[in-house]
């Protein structure tokens, strides 16, 4: 598992789509300044807190809409691409298949948690605040994220496929997380959406959806012909 653990996550990381991503926030987050700063001078005068509260609404935000589709973007293929192409052959023959999927798994979310460190880094020494209720907040609902990919990778044989399954679900799955939640339904539970609005501690129980999922996913591995 730890040889398929850091050839992935060592793929990840050194990917251009890896700092894409870390460089949006970035850039997005910097933007958001340039246009307070505009603002400001409107509004009255706004303080770093303020700064840092917007950036982590932003932040947020772009989890809920948009997080799905960027694991999925990342990482869609990381199981099929080399199902595809037999290389796993030889890894299965030196690991179990469920190590594959865990090593795959962790690599990705270890990816993540990096990625969001980073960000929550460079917000701390560019306004001095570091919120760790968001930072766990948004690593947790990656890792949700991150399961179903693992899942959409396994039960698809191509790239192709995978990458519009997960445009799909990366379209639908905020809407019905965002619906259920709009309508106060049980649903929203299995959705991070309703954890991540609420900010306590409820949002652990994402991680018990996680181990459902990607307990799916090694079923349905272990019983592939590779």
């Amino acid at each position: 598992m730890t040889a398929v653990f850091y050839m992935e996550f060592r793929r990840q990381i050194l990917s251009f789509r890896s700092i894409f991503f870390i460089l949006l926030f970035i850039i997005l987050g910097i933007s958001l300044e340039q246009l307070f700063s505009m603002t400001s001078t409107e509004i009255g005068f706004m303080d770093n807190e303020t700064y840092a509260g917007s950036f982590f609404v932003v932040i947020k935000f772009a989890v809920i809409l948009l997080g799905y589709l960027f694991s999925s973007i990342l990482s869609h293929n990381c199981i099929n691409r080399e199902t595809g192409n037999k290389s796993a052959r030889l890894v299965i023959s030196k690991v179990s298949k469920v190590d594959y999927i865990i090593g795959k798994y962790l690599a990705n979310a270890l990816f993540w948690i990096a990625c969001f460190i980073t960000i929550y880094i460079f917000l701390f020494f560019r306004y001095g605040k570091f919120d760790l209720t968001e930072l766990i907040t948004n690593v947790i609902a990656m890792l949700y994220y991150n399961s179903i990919v693992i899942l959409v990778s396994v039960i698809t044989q191509r790239s192709i496929s995978s990458n519009f399954l997960g445009l799909v679900i990366g379209i639908v799955l905020p809407f019905l997380g965002l619906l259920a939640l709009a309508k106060n339904s049980l649903f929203k539970y299995f959705f991070p959406y309703a954890y991540m609005l609420e900010l306590n501690i409820t949002i652990l129980l994402l991680l018990l959806i996680v181990f459902f999922i990607l307990s799916i996913a090694i079923l349905i591995f272990k019983r592939t012909d590779l």
